[in-house]
């Protein structure tokens, strides 16, 4: 569950969205599948989810993976794999490639699984410090009042956030997390509901749709702390 609250400007020009308030909500069940190729682990996933708002549903999305695992040693991890999504026109791929590496001194280490998050570690006892970067999504859905747009449009934004973060472990179950860093505008814009046009080129490099409006901002300073319970050690 993700709540928005979106300040409109009181400058008599039009409201982008019709209230102030977006509550977002996403379930869904995600099943993992282990086994081997060419005597390598090999990770399959598969992930089928739906979405929703207060005024209704959303829609019905699956996402699929495949990671194996090149080499593994005590101090080197590397996997390479890919990574799809439907609800477009065509069916996305993305390769995925993770590095993992510790350094001489053990309480260092390097996390790379560009360009999702791409972390320097540093871990003591029960404690860890992270200074890297991470890239996610923000999404709603909003009536607009745009003139020519439809009543219910989807808001989608891409964001980087370079960040500190420090982690700590209270007990064998409970972990406090807190986040301080910066988020980036890298994508934000307006689309139908359907997402059918949340394709950016074709085979040609070409642009064939465009959402129903874009939009940038600056730079934000954030600040995150969260409590996380575990089920098992």
């Amino acid at each position: 569950y993700s709540c928005y609250i979106i300040s409109n400007q009181p400058n008599n020009e039009p409201a982008l969205f019709q209230e102030d308030t977006h509550n977002y909500y996403n379930g869904g069940f995600t099943g993992a599948y282990y086994t081997s190729l060419f005597h390598r682990p090999l990770i399959l996933s598969t992930i089928v989810s739906v979405d929703a708002w207060e005024k209704g549903w959303g829609k019905l999305q699956a996402k699929m993976a495949a990671m194996t695992v090149l080499k593994q040693s005590e101090r080197t991890k590397f996997s390479v794999g890919f990574f799809g999504m439907s609800l477009y026109h065509s069916v996305p791929i993305f390769p995925v490639i993770a590095f993992w590496y510790r350094f001489s001194n053990p309480n260092w280490n390097l996390d790379l699984t560009p360009p999702s998050q791409m972390y320097l570690r540093y871990q003591i006892n029960f404690h860890r410090v992270s200074i890297g970067t991470t890239m996610g999504t923000d999404n709603f859905y909003a009536q607009t009042s745009l003139v020519g747009a439809p009543s219910v449009c989807y808001f989608s934004e891409v964001v980087m956030k370079p960040e500190v973060q420090y982690e700590y472990i209270i007990n064998r179950h409970f972990y406090l997390t807190a986040h301080i860093g910066l988020s980036m505008v890298l994508k934000s814009a307006l689309y139908n509901k359907n997402r059918k046009d949340v394709e950016p080129t074709n085979e040609n490099g070409e642009r064939t749709k465009a959402p129903i409006l874009e939009q940038d901002r600056s730079p934000v300073p954030f600040i995150n702390v969260g409590l996380s319970y575990s089920l098992f050690k």
